[in-house]
């Protein structure tokens, strides 16, 4: 039902096609190794000192219940940059991956290029980041 209304919105006034120059950008990450009883409060509680959230977007089932991932939505490129910092970090009594995520969704052959690229920039930043809190005494990035 859900894909039909946004069907009909897209039909009734817009093209549905986005124009890349008004687009924002957004500063997604996706979170993975999530305990399955994690709730969207626990991790908008942890990831809000990163920086300041846009939303949290907790993966769920067919049952409604969580899958063990999520996506984390941040205002400014430097709270996801803080938080790209929590990666492999403990959460609920359990080691977190925090990544870049490449938008979509499938396995396509450029999607995977893409999420390794992505990969590689990032574990970039986290070690420039390392190396720039230890020199600044654990300062969150501005």
């Amino acid at each position: 039902k859900q894909w039909y209304q946004r069907r009909v919105a897209i039909t009734a006034g817009d093209s549905g096609k986005s124009k890349k120059k008004g687009k924002q950008p957004r500063f997604i990450l996706f979170v993975g190794n999530l305990s399955y009883k994690t709730t969207k409060e626990a991790l908008e509680k942890h990831f809000k000192k990163a920086g300041e959230l846009e939303r949290v977007r907790l993966l769920l089932n067919a049952q409604k219940e969580p899958k063990g991932c999520a996506f984390v939505e941040f205002k400014t490129s430097a709270g996801m940059l803080n938080a790209l910092l929590y990666h492999h970090t403990t959460f609920e009594e359990r080691k977190i991956n925090v990544e870049m995520t490449c938008g979509g969704g499938g396995n396509s052959a450029k999607r995977k290029k893409k999420i390794e690229e992505k990969r590689s920039k990032s574990n970039e930043l986290i070690h420039k980041m390392l190396k720039q809190k230890k020199a600044t005494k654990n300062a969150p990035i501005k």
